[in-house]
């Protein structure tokens, strides 16, 4: 299902998005969902796990991201909403090695409820890495905590949820972070791009990716 035009500004939007949001709404507010210690999707580890070359393990020339199966590492994982003017419109999940809290990356343990984008952007040492899109569906790890957290608010939960990831860099770690996207976005004013085009989604013989458990 192609993205809306609403919502396709917002997923393709360079830059901060915690500075976009806060740039379309009167009211912005992060409300700290979960932080400590605990396992990550292969998928995710595949990305925050350096390869021999020094970089992410994310692949490189796509832009959907790939299925994930449990597999454990210690990561430092933290989620959120992003809240505009009362409505919940992204739910963030980021996972970094917990080894890296040792060294470049330790000042995470402790952001609390502090916008974690607008400290990657201010840092000139932090590199980002390119966007990667999908369409997130239960049983997603990423799908469900969203629709936990709007199920809480007592909001409606759509069967799907468009969803970005990418890796930010430095110091010889990675952190990856991924934005799933909630209805109340695509209400947002936001300045349309038409340079930029949402990738094709996986053809036929990638579409059970998109029902990938991360759990």
């Amino acid at each position: 299902m192609p993205a809306l035009p609403g919502l396709r500004a917002w997923l393709v939007g360079e830059g901060s998005l915690t500075q976009r949001l806060k740039r379309a709404a009167r009211g912005f507010e992060v409300v700290r969902l979960a932080q400590g210690r605990g396992g990550a999707s292969s998928d995710e580890i595949d990305c925050i796990r350096p390869t021999p070359t020094g970089g992410s393990g994310m692949q490189q020339g796509r832009r959907v991201w790939q299925r994930g199966s449990p597999r454990r590492l210690g990561v430092l994982a933290r989620e959120v909403l992003l809240v505009c003017d009362g409505s919940p419109t992204v739910f963030a999940h980021s996972v970094i090695d917990a080894a890296a809290l040792r060294g470049r990356w330790r000042w995470l343990a402790g952001l609390g409820s502090r916008p974690l984008g607008e400290a990657l952007f201010r840092d000139p040492q932090v590199r980002r890495g390119p966007l990667r899109f999908r369409q997130l569906r239960a049983p997603d790890r990423r799908y469900m905590g969203a629709a936990a957290a709007l199920s809480a608010r007592g909001l409606p939960v759509p069967p799907s949820l468009w969803a970005r990831r990418s890796v930010f860099s430095a110091g010889g770690r990675q952190l990856l972070v991924t934005e799933v996207f909630l209805p109340a976005v695509a209400s947002l004013p936001s300045a349309r791009s038409p340079q930029h085009a949402l990738p094709r989604m996986p053809g036929r013989e990638d579409h059970a990716d998109e029902h990938a458990d991360g759990r």
